[in-house]
C-alpha cells in the first residue's frame, strides 16, 4: 500500500488499497490505524479534502472505529531513493550543462567545483556537458545529440530528469531524445511541490537559494538557506521547490 504523506491536524500519512478496500492512516505520535470495508467513493473524498483531519475525525474515526485494526505504517521511498535503489535500475552518473566560458551551471549559475564536491559526496561520477557563451538552440542541441551518443555507446539505457510538472520542459525533452536509443524518465512527475520539499527537509537535506527571479522574490532572499521558516515567508504564488523559475537551489548537505 502507497502511503501518502500529509500535514493536517494529527494526520502524518494516508493510504488505501483499492482492492481489499482498507484505508489506513498514520498519527503524528506514528501509530498506524487500518480501516476495513472503506469505499472507494469515501478515499477520494478522503484523499482529496482540504480539512483530511476534520474529514477523518467525522466521517471515518467515527463511523469505522469498531473496525479498526493496528498495523504497522509501510516504509515508503522518496523517488529519488527508489530510483537509486531500484532493481530496475543502475545510476550510473550524475550530469549538466554547463557555461564554458565562466564554468558554472549553465542555469543555476554554480561553480563547477561545488558540482564535482556533490558528485563526490554521493559517490557517483559526474559529466559535465561545456555549451558556449552565448548558446543558440542549433548549439544547444549539437551539443546534447553529441553527449547522448556517448552515453549511448557506453550502453546508457535512460536519462532521468527532476521536472515536476512543466509540461512544455518535459515534451521539449522527449522531443529531443527521440531516435537517440534512450528513454527520458521522470522520477518526481506529479509530485505535489510542497509535500517534495517538507519530505526532503525532513530527510536531512540542506539547501540554499543562489539565485532568484527579481520580479516575484525580494533580492534579499538570494543566499538563504531554504528551510520551513524561509518557506513561510515566501510571499503568495510561488512555488516551494521554485518550478516556475522563481528561484534556483543548491544543496550543500544531505543524508
Amino acid at each position: 500500500m502507497d502511503m501518502k504523506k500529509i500535514n493536517s491536524g494529527k494526520l502524518r500519512a494516508i493510504g488505501y488499497d483499492a482492492r481489499a478496500k482498507i484505508l489506513q492512516v498514520q498519527l503524528d505520535d506514528g501509530s498506524c490505524l487500518q480501516y476495513s470495508a472503506v469505499s472507494e467513493d469515501l478515499w477520494r473524498r478522503f484523499s482529496s479534502s482540504g480539512a483530511a483531519w476534520s474529514f477523518y475525525r467525522d466521517n471515518i474515526e467515527e463511523e469505522f472505529a469498531a473496525r479498526r485494526v493496528s498495523g504497522k505504517a509501510p516504509a515508503t521511498l522518496n523517488p529519488l531513493d527508489a530510483l537509486c535503489q531500484s532493481d530496475e535500475y543502475e545510476v550510473a552518473g550524475l550530469f549538466t550543462t554547463v557555461n564554458a566560458t565562466f564554468a558554472r551551471v549553465a542555469m543555476h549559475a554554480v561553480r563547477v567545483e561545488l558540482l564535482r564536491e556533490q558528485a563526490r559526496a554521493v559517490g557517483l561520477p559526474l559529466h559535465l556537458i561545456e555549451i558556449p557563451y552565448p548558446c543558440s538552440d542549433a548549439q544547444y542541441a549539437d551539443v546534447m545529440t553529441a553527449f547522448m551518443a556517448r552515453a549511448k555507446a557506453a550502453d546508457v539505457q535512460c536519462m532521468a530528469f527532476g521536472d515536476l510538472y512543466l509540461q512544455d520542459v518535459r515534451d521539449y525533452r522527449e522531443q529531443r531524445m527521440q531516435g537517440s536509443g534512450i528513454a527520458p524518465i521522470f522520477p518526481l512527475w506529479g509530485k505535489p511541490t510542497l509535500e517534495l520539499l517538507e519530505e526532503m527537509l525532513a530527510g536531512g537535506l540542506r539547501a540554499c537559494l543562489t539565485c532568484i527571479d527579481p520580479k516575484v522574490l525580494p533580492a534579499a532572499f538570494a543566499g538563504c538557506e531554504l528551510t520551513p521558516e524561509l518557506l513561510a515567508s515566501f510571499p503568495s504564488g510561488i512555488d516551494p521547490c521554485g518550478e516556475n523559475g522563481e528561484f534556483h537551489s543548491f544543496v550543500f548537505d544531505g543524508p
